[in-house]
């Protein structure tokens, strides 16, 4: 069992610098290889696994036959696209605070792309690990409710997406970001949240939950 964030907030901003212009070069120089990622819903989305059960499994664990986040886990690994990224893997393997990942993605908009309207969870988690290598001005994440989530390039979220949400990339240029699970709780992890939830004046508790597609 693991530990999550479960609040109201739509969004915690973490206090976790990380080297984003380095990767979004890493990120850019992979461009062809990135494949498209819930087409069904989305238009122009792609994504490249960097630590996953593939480069190009980019959907849950349960897309792929497994019953368990555990037992996909037991296969996960860093992928050969990884291991062209050094700046982006190394920040992973000694910066950021997990030592346990599931699923770590470049995630590209197209330029015109856009994502459709949708919820990703029954429980309102403050959990879905955002970190904004790009974002035009003119492509805005909009929540179910009509307010805009002014994304900055440099900056890391946990994002709550439980509620609905929305991204249309109305701009000539492509959106690269990178979404992280963990599988792991460690107390630096809990450390950041709480951080955040004092400087930004939210609430929440923890809960135990297994993981998470």
């Amino acid at each position: 069992m693991k530990e999550y964030f479960k609040s109201d907030a739509k969004f915690l901003k973490l206090d976790i610098p990380f080297p984003y212009e380095e990767m979004l070069k890493e990120a850019k120089a992979l461009r062809h290889r990135f494949i498209p990622h819930r087409d069904g819903e989305s238009n122009g989305w792609e994504s490249l696994t960097l630590h996953g059960l593939g480069e190009d499994k980019t959907g849950s664990w349960m897309d792929y036959g497994y019953t368990s986040g555990a037992d996909a886990g037991k296969d996960m690994h860093w992928t050969p696209a990884a291991d062209e990224c050094h700046v982006t893997k190394k920040f992973f393997l000694n910066h950021f605070p997990s030592k346990k990942y599931g699923r770590v993605r470049f995630m590209l908009l197209r330029a015109g792309g856009h994502i459709g309207l949708h919820s990703d969870s029954s429980i309102p988690l403050v959990e879905n690990i955002n970190m904004v290598l790009s974002n035009p001005k003119e492509c805005e994440w909009k929540w179910g409710d009509g307010e805009v989530f002014d994304m900055t390039p440099g900056s890391a979220y946990a994002v709550n997406i439980h509620y609905m949400h929305s991204v249309y990339n109305n701009s000539n240029e492509d959106r690269y970001h990178i979404i992280v699970a963990r599988h792991d709780a460690l107390p630096e992890w809990k450390q950041l949240v709480d951080k955040a939830v004092l400087e930004q004046n939210e609430t929440g508790q923890y809960i135990e939950l297994g993981d998470l597609p």
